[in-house]
């Protein structure tokens, strides 16, 4: 079965990365899902897709979409300078649309999750590959995403200078935010079925130093440790979890879960 290797990162902190395995032929929103839930997000904010080499959105937003969708059928009523730029975007449903024919043409894809905190990944087409069976795997990966609403990078670098610094005015109520945070992200778990992720578990090179590490990563866990892999945004000291700096959390093959429909 034809699939897709991509990479996944976030741009303002590249150290978060997934390195998956897709199927070809699924839609937007099932990449979604997958980015989703490799990165491990909590799926509680809209998203769009887009590329470089077009102006295209293809997002959940809906209210944007029947927006866009308006004013294309009644351009009269476009009677500001700003009101026509909506026209410039299209917008059309993560749903709806086959990531196949994009993601071929350009090679990446944009994909910005929570528009508010905005985290903007980039999805990168490594390679067309033959898949054994028809599900997501993720094969590699690399530091921890950050928590939900915590404010995008920036509130991301002040929340990680106060969690590392015990003397910090918010330290306390940092380290009280991640651990009431974790246990709700771990019974929140308990709700996902349908369409299995797996981890793969191998022996992988680590990108940068070559150093060969395992590639199996627990994308779940109630310890507000987890999440927290790494202070290298901010320097190379010693990360709170005991796993140095510049690593990934590893730990027993792991499974996450995506609803099966789009």
């Amino acid at each position: 079965m034809e699939g897709y290797q991509l990479r996944i990162a976030l741009k303002e902190i590249p150290a978060v990365w997934r390195r998956v395995r897709v199927p070809a032929g699924i839609a937007f929103r099932a990449l979604h899902r997958v980015i989703q839930f490799t990165m491990g997000w909590q799926d509680c904010h809209l998203h769009d897709f887009s590329s470089d080499d077009d102006p295209t959105v293809y997002t959940d937003n809906s209210e944007a979409i029947e927006e866009y969708e308006y004013y294309l059928k009644n351009p009269e009523e476009l009677q500001h300078e700003f009101m026509r730029s909506i026209l410039e975007t299209p917008m059309k449903s993560s749903g709806s649309v086959k990531i196949d024919s994009i993601l071929q043409r350009s090679g990446r894809l944009k994909y910005v999750y929570d528009l508010g905190d905005e985290w903007e990944h980039e999805v990168v087409l490594e390679d067309v590959v033959d898949l054994a069976n028809a599900f997501p795997v993720c094969i590699g990966a690399g530091e921890a995403c950050p928590p939900e609403d915590v404010g995008g990078p920036s509130g991301y670098m002040d929340f990680l200078e106060a969690w590392h610094d015990p003397r910090h005015e918010d330290h306390k109520n940092s380290v009280m935010w991640a651990t009431s945070y974790c246990t709700l992200k771990a019974m929140s778990q308990s709700t996902r079925s349908t369409w299995g992720i797996f981890c793969h578990s191998s022996s992988a090179t680590e990108e940068g130093n070559g150093r060969s590490r395992s590639s199996v990563t627990v994308y779940w866990n109630s310890s507000p440790t987890f999440w927290i892999v790494t202070r290298s945004a901010i320097d190379r000291k010693k990360s709170p979890n005991r796993h140095s700096a510049g690593t990934f959390a590893t730990g027993s093959s792991a499974a996450c879960w995506l609803n099966s429909d789009s």
